[in-house]
């Protein structure tokens, strides 16, 4: 029996408290849901678990994509659950502007603005959820709104997950957007990708720890 198979059987059969103990056993970590390990079976099995927590999608656009300098937050356990679960863009267009002096990436919540922004879909726990609320200064410099995503990529393609995109190709997912910037912010070029690294004309976003 595969180990997933293994963990799936226990959710059915057993409390939290033995289920929490054979999955540390598994991972070599500490309790979930905070810190799960990296061994793939145990996540997945954690986030189906019913008496975990109720689980988020999130798009994101920008540093917190992979190979981005913030994405180290995304699969850092002690901070909550992610998972990769697919790329898209989002149905509706908004500018998204480099701005400020560490050359953060901003999606100005002005709709039907700009373009249609491309980015990454997580599966995320309300651990992580509230890190990321912090972490954008939600709601005093960003607002996190539930948006409508057309999905371009999905790895669930084994559906052990209940999230899946519509009929229609989209999903509701969280985003992070702002309405607190500066008026001449809408002056400023607007990108559908953002990728400094590999697009030259983007500035190069300031890390925290060289502000």
């Amino acid at each position: 029996m595969s180990v997933a198979c293994f963990l799936m059987q226990l959710i059915e059969t057993s409390s939290l408290q033995q289920f929490e103990s054979v999955a540390m056993l598994i991972s070599d970590d500490s309790v979930i849901p905070g810190r799960l390990g990296f061994y793939p079976a145990v996540q997945e099995a954690c986030l189906q678990h019913p008496q975990i927590g109720k689980m988020n999608t999130v798009f994101v656009y920008g540093t917190l994509k992979k190979g981005q300098p913030n994405y180290r937050y995304m699969i850092d356990t002690s901070k909550g659950t992610g998972l990769f679960y697919g790329k898209g863009h989002t149905e509706q267009k908004y500018p998204l502007v480099i701005a400020g002096k560490y050359n953060i990436p901003f999606l100005l919540n002005v709709p039907t603005k700009g373009h249609q922004i491309f980015g990454e879909i997580y599966l995320i726990d309300d651990q992580l959820l509230q890190f990321l609320d912090e972490f954008e200064s939600c709601p005093d410099l960003y607002q996190r709104n539930s948006v409508k995503i057309h999905v371009l990529e999905w790895d669930n393609k084994d559906g052990k997950m209940d999230v899946k995109p519509g009929e229609d190709g989209t999903l509701m997912c969280f985003l992070y957007s702002t309405t607190n910037y500066e008026d001449d912010w809408l002056n400023l070029p607007y990108y559908e990708n953002y990728d400094p690294f590999d697009n030259y004309e983007q500035p190069k976003y300031i890390v925290r720890e060289a502000r």
